[in-house]
C-alpha cells in the first residue's frame, strides 16, 4: 500500500521482489502427506510472490508548486489442497499535489487508487475451479484541502473527500448455467453466485483556530454521507440445487434482488475555548454529533420451497415465471 506523504524532494529507486515454488522451503512431513497435503501431496503453498513499485515527488515551480506520486503491485498466486490456482494482485496509485497561491491560501490535491484482483477465490476441495470467484473492483479516494490565513489570529481549513468503493465476487463459470450448490459430498459445481457491493462516500469540514488574547478558540463541522447498495445475482434460471441422496434433489427458486441498500449520514460540529492564565490553564469544549441512517427494503428470501411459492416481488415477477416454467 502507498500512504500518501507530504510533499518534499523524493527521488526512492524502485523495488523489485521474486520468488516461486522451486526456492521454497518445505515443513509437511512425509507422514502427513496423505492426510494433508491434498491432491498432489504438498498441501497448500505459494507458487509465485513478485512485488514491484516505487515513487518519485519534488518541486514543479520554485515555492509554488509541488507533487509526489508513487505506484506498487503485488502478485501472490498459491496452489490450493485440490492443486488449484488461487491469485491476488494488489494495485496501487498514490498522488498529492500542493501548491502555494499566496501567502494567505495554500492548497492540495491527494488522489489514491486501491484495488484487490483476486483470481481463484475460495479455492479449496469443496469449490472447484468453476465455482470459485473473480473478484474486482476498485477503491479511489478524491480529497482537495485548503488553508486559509484571514489576518494574524484566524486559520482556516477546509476539506472536500469523495471515497468511491466497493467491490464484486464473479464466479469463474458465469452466469448461464445452472449450478449445484452441493452435491451429497458437499461440493459445488458448475457455477455459483454473483456478488456486487457499491459504497460511495461523500465528506465536508471546515475546522478553525482563532486567537485573541488569553484566548484559542478551536471551531469547526463536518458532514459525511455514506450508501451501501450490494446485490446477489443466482446463476441459470435462478434454481439453487443441492444433491439429497443423488439422484434425488432439492431445487429452489429463487428472485435475489438488493439485498441490502443503507444510507448513513453523519454530522458534527464543535467548538472549544483554551484560556491560559499564568501557570493555570482551561479548557471548554462543546461537541454535537448526530448520526442518521435510513435502511432500504431488502429482496433476496426464496420465493418458492417444496413446491409452493411463499414470496414474490414485483421486480423479478418476470423472471420467477420463467424459472417456474423451466421446471415443467
Amino acid at each position: 500500500m502507498n500512504a500518501a506523504r507530504p510533499v518534499s524532494s523524493t527521488c526512492r529507486p524502485a523495488r523489485i521482489y521474486y520468488e516461486d515454488e522451486s526456492i521454497q522451503g518445505r515443513n509437511l512431513p512425509d507422514e502427513l502427506k496423505a492426510t494433508l497435503g491434498g491432491k498432489t501431496g504438498k498441501g497448500n503453498r505459494i507458487n509465485k510472490y513478485q512485488d514491484h513499485g516505487g515513487e518519485l515527488g519534488g518541486p514543479l515551480w520554485r515555492d509554488r508548486l509541488w507533487a509526489w506520486g508513487a505506484i506498487g503491485k503485488t502478485d501472490v498466486t498459491l496452489l490450493t489442497l485440490a492443486n488449484t490456482p488461487d491469485q491476488t494482485i494488489l494495485e496501487n496509485y498514490s498522488f498529492k499535489g500542493t501548491g502555494q497561491v499566496s501567502q494567505a491560501l495554500r492548497g492540495s490535491f491527494t488522489y489514491y487508487r486501491g484495488e484487490k484482483l483476486k483470481y481463484g477465490r475460495d479455492a479449496g476441495p469443496k469449490r472447484p475451479q468453476e465455482t470459485t470467484f473473480n473478484q474486482g473492483g476498485p477503491t479511489q479516494l478524491y480529497k482537495g484541502e485548503a488553508n486559509i490565513v484571514l489576518g494574524n489570529n484566524l486559520f482556516l481549513t477546509a476539506r472536500q473527500s469523495y471515497v468511491e468503493g466497493g467491490f464484486f465476487l464473479d464466479p469463474q463459470g458465469g452466469l448461464d448455467v445452472d449450478a449445484i450448490f452441493a452435491d451429497d459430498a458437499g461440493v459445488a459445481h458448475n457455477s455459483y453466485f454473483r456478488f456486487e457491493t457499491v459504497r460511495p462516500q461523500w465528506g465536508s469540514s471546515v475546522d478553525g483556530n482563532f486567537f485573541r488574547g488569553r484566548h484559542e478558540i478551536k471551531f469547526g463541522f463536518g458532514y459525511k454521507k455514506a450508501d451501501v447498495d450490494s446485490t446477489y445475482t443466482v446463476p441459470g434460471k435462478a434454481i439453487r440445487t443441492f444433491h439429497d441422496k443423488y439422484p434425488v434433489m432439492i431445487a429452489d427458486v429463487t428472485a435475489w434482488n438488493d439485498f441490502a441498500a443503507t444510507t448513513g449520514r453523519y454530522l458534527n460540529a464543535y467548538v472549544g475555548d483554551t484560556l491560559t492564565f499564568d501557570r493555570l490553564t482551561t479548557i471548554v469544549n462543546l461537541h454535537f454529533v448526530r448520526e442518521m441512517r435510513t435502511a432500504g427494503k431488502g429482496e433476496y428470501d426464496v420465493v418458492m420451497q417444496d413446491g409452493r411459492v411463499q414470496r414474490v416481488t414485483r421486480r423479478f415477477r418476470r423472471d420467477l415465471e420463467r424459472a417456474l416454467a423451466a421446471l415443467d
